[in-house]
């Protein structure tokens, strides 16, 4: 009798240990690349490594996601960031990056190089530093929401999708391109040339493309193309 009680608690001790043993935790994907780094549902500090392109995921909370410094002149590789739901932190650091700011109030900075960055849904902050080198070009996107998008250099696309927008192009010599989207949005530039060096011509004008709503282009700071359904002007 004392063999089988011995039996059945070794049994049930086996039983509770197996069910209390924790469930692999899903492979995370970030524009279809296997994440090398991933946080938590809670808020994180995610970096990533120099000369490498690091694959990094937010998934919730509040979190602060930093690319490594790559550098496109070099040939690094780009960082792909996806941050997840949560007003998150994203730099994208030296390199041509992708960044995908998710859900919540997002607020998006790129760097050197060719960057794709996507606010998606939530209010979102979508900034491009100027861009030390000739030919680099940047895509700013909104999607969903009230976004604001500003980049100090030139030649990049902007699109503010669905909300009101406000977008502005800052540099001069390589016309943007900004698209507006269903909403009422507002467009402008802020800077007339690099570092004062000569003035605009209408050849650097920006192309501004509206949508849906009433868009606003402050036309007294820049000459533009005017391709706004209905304007109003300042």
């Amino acid at each position: 009798m004392k063999l089988g009680r011995i039996a059945v608690v070794v049994s049930l001790v086996a039983g509770l240990t197996a069910m209390a043993a924790p469930a692999q935790a899903a492979t995370q994907y970030c524009f279809g690349r296997r994440a090398t780094k991933v946080g938590t549902t809670g808020p994180d500090r995610l970096f990533g490594s120099p000369y490498k392109s690091d694959v990094i995921v937010g998934l919730g909370g509040n979190d602060l996601i930093s690319g490594g410094n790559d550098y496109p002149e070099n040939g690094d590789p780009p960082d792909f960031l996806c941050g997840g739901k949560g007003a998150d932190e994203m730099y994208g650091g030296p390199g041509a990056d992708r960044i995908s700011g998710g859900d919540g109030k997002d607020e998006i900075e790129g760097s050197f190089g060719s960057d794709v960055m996507d606010g998606d849904a939530g209010a979102d902050h979508v900034y491009d530093m100027d861009d030390e080198y000739e030919g680099i070009k940047d895509t700013l996107r909104g999607s969903r929401g009230d976004d604001v998008l500003r980049s100090d250099s030139g030649g990049d696309t902007y699109s503010g999708g669905f909300g009101n927008d406000r977008i502005s192009d800052g540099w001069c010599f390589d016309p943007g391109r900004l698209f507006g989207g269903p909403g009422n949005d507002y467009f402008a530039s802020y800077y007339s040339a690099p570092y004062g060096e000569g003035t605009c011509s209408k050849a650097d004008a920006d192309q501004v493309f509206g949508d849906s709503g009433i868009d606003t282009a402050d036309l007294d700071r820049f000459d533009v193309t005017e391709m706004v359904e209905r304007v109003t002007r300042h």
